[in-house]
């Protein structure tokens, strides 16, 4: 640690390089941390309470009123809105196991009513959450509407919030974080069933010189779920040969989606071959090997078209020819 010498030695030396007396340095050191620690005051948060909400089971085609507490250290009005959105991966992993074993995809966003939105947080304005009068606490309410048709099991969605100060002090505008979006889960009641199978797995057509590898994935469970065909292993004999992942796609009850992979194929010969395909989809996976042939590609309609005796081409030229001889006929028979 330095002592008070050595730190008055540091101020002559950066004096130097600045070229200016280092009793001028110190002022305007002071003047920049005058200016930065006001700076620092005015970033203001906002927070909820609480953070997540499990609001238990609904029924279909019911609504029900959900409460919580936005919170501001502001020293000014703030207004607040409110949106909310489809949930993501990482929130569905912490709503714990036994929910997610009967959890539905379905998007449950739309299904939220704010019945004021957007929110404005006075100054002086308290709550009581609890038995606690606190300032500067302000209670929202939402609105969860149900529709007759909804999947059954738990939903998950997220409220995210934008809050600003209001137009009277935007001529001095204040730094506000924004908080973490509100986490929100309910059941709605039926039996939630994620399951599925892989119904068949066939080649495609050319895309590029590859070969499509088709895998035709159907949900037979009773709720949508996002479906990836995380494995397609193509074997000739017991030797792989080729394996590669397939894309991701939601999948609604009883829905058939097909994955697709893509299989270079040049040099390859052509004969049967095994393909196992896995489709996983967080609670489960489901997979399949069967034999599909390769062989060589049949024309398409298009192809075949360009093969085709050109009829047309021959009539012209018919008619050139006999308009040719007739017009010769004449001529000699004058």
């Amino acid at each position: 640690m330095f002592n008070v010498k050595e730190k008055f030695n540091y101020f002559k030396f950066f004096s130097q390089i600045l070229n200016m007396s280092w009793e001028k340095n110190v002022i305007f050191i002071f003047f920049i941390l005058t200016l930065y620690f006001p700076l620092v005051s005015s970033q203001l948060n906002v927070g909820i309470s609480p953070g997540f909400i499990d609001v238990g089971e609904i029924e279909r085609g019911s609504t029900k009123i959900v409460s919580f507490y936005i919170v501001s250290n502001s020293y000014k009005d703030l207004i607040v809105s409110m949106n909310a959105l489809k949930d993501n991966e990482e929130f569905i992993k912490r709503i714990g196991y036994d929910k997610i074993q009967n959890y539905s995809e379905e998007d449950a966003s739309g299904w939220i009513e704010f019945i004021n939105n957007p929110v404005v947080i006075k100054l002086n304005e308290t709550s009581v959450p609890g038995k606690s009068t606190i300032k500067g606490w302000k209670e929202v309410n939402f609105i969860i509407k149900v529709p007759k048709d909804a999947e059954p099991g738990y939903h998950t969605l997220q409220i995210f919030f934008n809050p600003r100060t209001l137009p009277e002090y935007e001529g001095n505008p204040i730094i506000i974080k924004a908080t973490i979006p509100l986490k929100v889960v309910f059941n709605i009641a039926g039996p939630a069933i994620r399951q599925g199978k892989i119904l068949d797995i066939k080649f495609g057509n050319y895309v590029n010189n590859k070969l499509e590898v088709n895998v035709f994935f159907q949900n037979t469970g009773t709720v949508s779920m996002t479906a990836h065909c995380d494995m397609v292993r193509i074997f000739k004999g017991n030797q792989e040969i080729f394996t590669t992942p397939s894309n991701y796609d939601f999948v609604g009850p009883n829905e058939i989606k097909t994955f697709k992979a893509y299989w270079d194929v040049k040099g390859i010969d052509f004969g049967n071959y095994e393909i196992l395909a896995n489709v996983s989809y967080k609670t489960g996976t489901a997979s399949k090997k069967t034999t599909v042939a390769y062989r060589e590609p049949i024309p398409t309609a298009y192809a075949l078209e360009q093969y085709k005796f050109p009829w047309l081409w021959v009539i012209i030229v018919i008619l050139v020819v006999v308009v040719i001889v007739y017009i010769f006929y004449r001529w000699y028979s004058e």
